[in-house]
C-alpha cells in the first residue's frame, strides 16, 4: 500500500516537472518572437539537468521504498 502511494507521488511530481518545463519553454519562445536565444538554450540545459536529477532521485527513492517494503513484509 505504501509503495502505491509513493509511486503515485513520484508520477505526479514527474508530470508537474514536465508541465513546468513545457510552460517555461513556451514562454521563452514567445518572448523572443519565435527564435531561441542563448538565454533560452542555457535555461533549457538547466531544466534538462534538473529534470534528470529529479528522475534519478525518484528512481532511487522508488528502489529504496520497494526494498524496504519487501524486507519489512518478509521479516514482520
Amino acid at each position: 500500500m505504501v509503495v502505491v502511494v509513493v509511486v503515485v507521488v513520484v508520477v505526479v511530481v514527474m508530470v508537474v516537472v514536465v508541465v513546468m518545463v513545457v510552460v517555461v519553454e513556451e514562454m521563452n519562445i514567445n518572448r523572443q518572437g519565435g527564435k531561441a536565444s542563448a538565454g533560452t538554450q542555457i535555461s533549457s540545459v538547466v531544466v534538462v539537468v534538473v529534470v534528470e536529477t529529479l528522475v534519478e532521485v525518484n528512481v532511487v527513492v522508488v528502489v529504496v521504498v520497494v526494498v524496504v517494503a519487501a524486507t519489512h513484509h518478509y521479516y514482520s
